[in-house]
């Protein structure tokens, strides 16, 4: 746990700057393998790019990378973490086997169920106006959002029924890839940690922002964002909350090449100058929206930015927390240009590991509100990309005055979005 409070509060701040691991971008591989004989080298198997993990104990051989005409880009295999704030002392564990709606103040909020103590409320109406927009559109099954995390639980009553599911490989034969795209028996997802088929959450992060986005309604438990929509589970995060870069590029590349047309990014830590920036591009070139989680340093993000966040790809959209008052949560980075809208970050409620539900908190939990806002949306008109998409969410937004100057927007409101697509 105490892990994870650390990468939580901190992440933007951490890197394996120790790593004998790097990664390279290759403009040239024939002259690359001449110039670095002696590296140990190892294709990520990406479609979109053409990058490698490369090993060395060399001294100063980053700098020799970055030299090299045969390569594009190199960077150290760096560290990611999620962007969640618990602790010993305040962590609320609902593990109970039926939990309400009414917990879930992000959606419905009557003041009560969004107090941050006993005796302090939080106000009435401050949520995102789930009941009036799901009169309007409640989402569809062909829209694939890849929750790219710590994995699902594959078998929760919540999620179980809006997974992706890779038919070709599910109707196909065991131990063969049956529908050639590199990854054998990937059903659900993919495990990017332990290179298998499995994308199962041990760390429960993962589990959580996906029933954000899309637990099942009128089930037992509680209710995404999106009624009807595919999860695409894909694990990078370990355990102790912690990635690394080349996981998540095999991740996202994958999301990329098997129809994902939302990316959920509950996680930072990445550098500025990174291939990261080069497979989001692709991404956005393809059209495919892209939702980062602004990060919980209670930092100005336009002085100190997050990434990816804060890349400046037209297809991403930074979300940063609020709490049930409608104010910014404490813990929230902020910033009038890097940031572009905010969502309910604070004591949100949604589904776990091993079949259970939790309240967590953090600017991990307002980001898949986004993109299940976006998945709405798109559902109601497939036709909008993705740069008319992050215009309309923000510009419904609600301008609070006490968020004024602390983002693009304001608080997310998903009826005013649909209203506007009608």
């Amino acid at each position: 746990m105490k892990n994870i409070i650390k990468a939580a509060c901190c992440f933007f701040l951490c890197s394996s700057a120790f790593s004998n691991e790097y990664l390279v971008l290759l403009n040239n591989e024939k002259t690359f393998k001449k110039d670095f004989p002696k590296a140990s080298m190892e294709s990520l198997g990406l479609k979109n790019l053409n990058v490698y993990k490369v090993g060395s104990k060399e001294a100063g051989f980053l700098s020799r990378l970055r030299k090299s005409n045969s390569i594009l880009k190199a960077e150290i295999d760096s560290d990611l973490y999620t962007s969640i704030i618990e602790d010993e002392k305040n962590l609320n564990e609902n593990l109970d086997a039926d939990p309400l709606f009414s917990k879930q103040w992000h959606l419905e909020n009557t003041g009560w169920n969004s107090r941050t103590t006993v005796i302090v409320p939080g106000v009435k109406g401050e949520d995102i106006k789930a009941k009036k927009a799901w009169e309007i559109e409640t989402g569809n099954s062909d829209m694939i959002i890849a929750v790219i995390d710590s994995g699902a639980d594959l078998n929760h009553p919540d999620l179980k029924d809006n997974l992706w599911i890779n038919q070709a490989e599910k109707n196909g034969v065991k131990g063969v890839d049956d529908d050639n795209n590199g990854y054998i028996d990937d059903v659900y997802g993919y495990d990017f940690i332990n290179d298998d088929h499995d994308p199962t959450d041990d760390n429960g992060h993962g589990s959580h922002c996906a029933g954000v986005i899309g637990a099942v309604h009128e089930n037992q438990g509680i209710k995404g964002v999106m009624k009807n929509v595919r999860l695409m589970p894909l694990k990078f995060i370990a355990a102790n909350g912690i990635g690394q870069m080349s996981a998540v590029l095999k991740a996202i590349d994958y999301a990329i090449e098997n129809g994902a047309q939302i990316l959920s990014n509950s996680w930072g830590g990445a550098p500025k100058e990174s291939i990261l920036v080069d497979l989001l591009t692709v991404a956005s070139e393809k059209g495919i929206s892209i939702v980062a989680a602004a990060g919980n340093s209670r930092n100005d993000s336009d002085r100190f930015p997050i990434y990816p966040a804060a890349y400046e790809i037209p297809g991403v959209v930074s979300v940063g927390a609020t709490m049930g008052r409608g104010t910014k949560a404490t813990f929230s980075n902020f910033g009038k240009v890097s940031v572009d809208v905010f969502a309910p970050g604070n004591n949100i409620y949604s589904t776990f590991q091993k079949g259970r539900y939790k309240t967590m908190s953090g600017t991990s939990m307002a980001a898949p509100i986004v993109a299940g806002m976006i998945g709405l949306a798109k559902s109601l008109n497939p036709n909008l990309s993705h740069k008319e998409l992050k215009e309309i969410v923000i510009e419904s937004s609600d301008r609070l005055p006490i968020l004024d100057n602390l983002a693009v927007g304001g608080r997310v409101n998903a009826y005013k979005m649909l209203q506007a697509i009608q």
